[in-house]
């Protein structure tokens, strides 16, 4: 066999010859292969990458058979030739980074690495907060490595396969973080694109309290971001958690996001996409401790020929849990959204508390949302409750608002904006509030 055109052997993501099969196109086992032979995966993580190799070989990539995808089409992303990071020079430019980035503290994280000239391990260590940068196996014992297996994907495992550097940070017990740590994503392209393979392990301590902000960004070239991001919440804890999404029309993004919670933890989070070519967000909580806390929030505005894709699992394990779950989709022009949410109630998880509720606005005639709310009970003491609504801006609303001389233009913005008003009013940290509000005001405009 003779392998031409793959990353970590020197050249791109797409082309495989093989002499005595005639074949011209790859298969997922055989990219991991490629890899798997340069020196630089041998040395590092070699049980945790031969783990996800069995798990790629066995499973390969989703298709349009496959339950899960079946509304999101990921043909795209294997059609395009990738470069990986490791074949990409350094930009040697100032990251661009969100206008709250000031009051946080900042990791920049280029094509999946840490702009290490950036990062300001003093600023973190006098928050008590404990940050590793982790490119070789020389921490086994490090247990978020390896707790996301039971959740493994085709692209979480293609991630655990040729990810080159963890950022793993630690809350210590009791620990109150006073600012927010902001994760400053951006991916950049310039003759090929990137594939970069995001990976982030978290854990809060016991009573511990602080905020993470995912932000992903990028060039306006082609790019593809793989992220797996694994967070455990120790008993008590608490965490804000934003992720925010301001791709471009040419970018894709897949995101496997994993959260366990401990007992009386309380997790608030949200989930903001603001345009992709395509997106697909896979967010798994698991309320693992009794009396553990869940509000989980996502907006997503979709223009052009946007792809935006939220599929979430609540598992609730133990009894006297709550979730509550809000999804709200605003979508324009051509764009696609799919929600495809689980609340899955275990037998021994007795008064639960879970609602799930997505609704949806459709901007244009050729917008589109595929909605798929489920509820799977094993107890028999719960309250749960989903549901799903999608329309289009009221008529008569927009009569009445023009009757009262308010614009065509300004009565449908207020509209739009009144649709968004629950989300973007339950965000706790004001400078993110302040920002989505003028973005959503540009959109609209």
């Amino acid at each position: 066999m003779k392998i031409k055109d793959i990353p970590g052997c020197g050249k791109q993501w797409n082309r495989i010859n093989m002499d005595n099969q005639g074949l011209s196109t790859f298969t997922p086992i055989q990219i991991v292969d490629a890899h798997l032979q340069s020196q630089e995966f041998q040395d590092a993580f070699p049980s945790f990458r031969k783990s996800a190799k069995q798990y790629f070989t066995k499973s390969g990539f989703p298709t349009s058979k496959t339950e899960a995808w079946r509304f999101t089409n990921i043909s795209p992303i294997l059609k395009t030739k990738f470069k990986y990071h490791h074949q990409q020079e350094e930009n040697k430019d100032q990251i661009p980074a969100p206008s709250y980035a000031d009051k946080c503290l900042k990791i920049d994280i280029l094509n999946e690495k840490v702009a290490g000239k950036s990062l300001d391990h003093a600023s973190f260590e006098a928050e008590g907060i404990l940050l590793k940068l982790i490119s070789e196996d020389i921490t086994s014992n490090i247990s978020p490595l390896t707790s996301n297996n039971e959740n493994q994907t085709a692209f979480s495992a293609l991630n655990s396969a040729l990810f080159s550097q963890v950022i793993h940070f630690q809350i210590p017990d009791n620990q109150i973080i006073s600012k927010p740590i902001l994760l400053n994503n951006f991916s950049q392209s310039s003759e090929n694109p990137v594939n970069p393979n995001i990976r982030i392990h978290i854990t809060g301590g016991i009573h511990s309290q602080f905020t993470i902000i995912e932000s992903y960004s990028g060039n306006s070239k082609t790019y593809f971001n793989n992220s797996v991001v694994d967070i455990n919440l120790e008993s008590n804890a608490k965490l804000e958690y934003y992720k925010i999404q301001h791709e471009n029309d040419s970018s894709y993004h897949i995101s496997n996001t994993v959260i366990h919670q401990g007992k009386s933890s309380m997790l608030n989070a949200y989930i903001l996409s603001f345009s992709g070519k395509l997106i697909r967000n896979d967010i798994q909580v698991d309320l693992n401790g009794e009396g553990a806390e869940l509000n989980l929030l996502g907006l997503t505005l979709g223009q052009n020929q946007d792809h935006i894709d939220n599929t979430v699992l609540v598992n609730h394990r133990k009894p006297h849990c709550m979730s509550n779950q809000l999804f709200k989709n605003i979508l324009d022009h051509k764009s696609h959204g799919v929600f495809s949410g689980l609340i899955a109630v275990y037998e021994d998880a007795q008064k639960t508390d879970g609602r799930q509720k997505n609704q949806n606005l459709l901007l244009s005639e050729t917008a589109t949302i595929n909605s798929n709310p489920q509820l799977e009970i094993n107890a028999d003491d719960v309250r749960c409750s989903h549901g799903s609504t999608t329309g289009q801006l009221d008529d008569e609303a927009i009569f009445y608002l023009r009757s009262r001389g308010i614009s065509y233009e300004e009565a449908r913005k207020m509209l739009i904006s009144g649709f968004a008003h629950e989300i973007v009013n339950g965000i706790g940290y004001t400078p993110i509030k302040d920002s989505l509000n003028i973005f959503l005001d540009n959109y609209l405009t």
